[in-house]
Formats: structure tokens, sequence, C-alpha cells
């Protein structure tokens, strides 16, 4: 909106939504930060605001410019971009703790998610990198992500021994 990369497309960072113990696994030296305890406090308090807000957002949806269709509204999804093509993973078709490859465009995955953490992570099988997982609700992807693929299938591609295809 404002400085000095105003009007320039800004690259994505990766961000987790996790619990304590998946990320302390991945990253055993992380330190975490505590609200302050001396922080000023509003008018109403947190939680209230915090059930206020569920409440207006699951029953409220603004009017967008997409075709909603092919999954509930507000189904979660992990949504993937690559090479000009989207795809979208319900949660609800997920199985925890199980790998499983896919397809973005030409790009082949190796994927993972992890149900305690509710978090799905995608490595490139050509390079190892780490692929950005976007998570959302349904209508909020596919306003933006107009022409996403929706996974099927899971239970056709799903990998049953994890060691082996970590070694391939």
């Amino acid at each position: 909106i404002y400085g000095t990369y105003k009007g320039q497309r800004l690259e994505l960072l990766s961000g987790e939504s996790t619990i304590w113990d998946s990320w302390q696994k991945k990253h055993p030296y992380s330190k975490y930060a505590c609200e302050f305890v001396e922080a000023r406090r509003g008018l109403t308090p947190r939680a209230t605001m915090l059930a206020l807000l569920h409440t207006v957002t699951s029953r409220i949806t603004v009017p967008g410019m997409t075709d909603l269709g092919g999954l509930p509204k507000r189904e979660t999804i992990f949504g993937i971009a690559t090479d000009g093509m989207s795809k979208a993973y319900p949660i609800s078709k997920l199985h925890p703790g199980v790998q499983f490859r896919d397809r973005v465009a030409n790009v082949e995955l190796l994927l993972e998610y992890d149900g305690d953490a509710k978090y799905l992570s995608a490595i490139r099988n050509d390079t190892g990198a780490s692929i950005i997982v976007e998570k959302h609700w349904w209508l909020g992807w596919k306003e933006f992500h107009t022409d996403t693929e929706i996974w099927q299938n899971a239970t056709d591609k799903q990998v049953q021994d994890t060691s082996s295809v970590l070694q391939a």
C-alpha cells in the first residue's frame, strides 16, 4: 500500500499453522514468545471477540465473482499453486500420517498430512524443495484460483510404507 515496494508483486513466503509438538520435532532449537502479561486489555475479552468472529464468519458469505461449486463453501482446504496451475486438497479427504504422490502442473510432489497439527506439507520430487501450501476455506481459495482442480481419490494414491517413499 505504501513504501518502497508499492505496486510490486512480492514473493509469497511460507507459513505454517501447527501445534508446538509438531513444530518442535522439525525445529528442535526453536524458542517461542508468550503474550505480554502487562499488555493493555480491550473492552471486550479476547475469547469473546474470537467467539463472535467465528459466529459471524460461519454464517455470512460476502458475494464474490466466482462459482463456488465443487466443495462446500467452508470446507477447509490446502491449496497449492505452481507453474500457473492450482489444486485444492480438501481436509476431509486426507488421511493423517500417510504420504502420497501427486502432480500439480508439471511438478510431481510428495505430500503428507499431519492430522494432529492439521497441516499438509509438500516437497518437490525432483529437487526435494518444499512447496508453499496455503490453508483456506474453499470460498477464499476458489475466489483467487478460479481454475483450481480439486484433488480426488486419496486412497488410490496413498503409500502405506512411508519409509520406502522417503528413500525413493
